[in-house]
């Protein structure tokens, strides 16, 4: 379990589906709490562009992120979460165990266009 003073943030995490005609559709969406969100710049500059991405991690852990039955990623269904009013694609996930039991999970997360 991460230590509860460093899970102090909270995003909006929506889940989303395709349309027939491919647009997206927002299927749930649930606020997180006890979480922890770093993000970080990644600035390319070349001759004619500029490319300025962002991603990131957010930390979890099973006893201080709420709500608990919140699917944040299973690899079907698109999630996204909106921090500080920008919205980051959850990419994938790793769990993190301290021997047996289960510590936190790692989202890896990458801004949308």
């Amino acid at each position: 379990m991460i230590p509860r003073r460093l899970m102090c943030h909270r995003a909006v995490l929506r889940r989303y589906g395709r349309g027939a005609d491919l647009s997206r559709s927002v299927l749930s969406e649930v606020t997180l709490t006890g979480i922890r969100v770093q993000i970080a710049d990644n600035r390319r500059h070349g001759v004619g562009y500029k490319d300025e991405r962002r991603h990131g991690v957010m930390y979890c852990d099973p006893v201080n992120t709420l709500p608990e039955d919140a699917v944040i990623y299973d690899g079907d269904v698109m999630s996204a979460i909106e921090w500080y009013g920008r919205e980051y694609a959850v990419t994938g996930v790793r769990y993190v165990y301290d021997g047996e039991r289960l510590h936190h999970m790692e989202y890896a997360l990458g801004e949308m266009r």
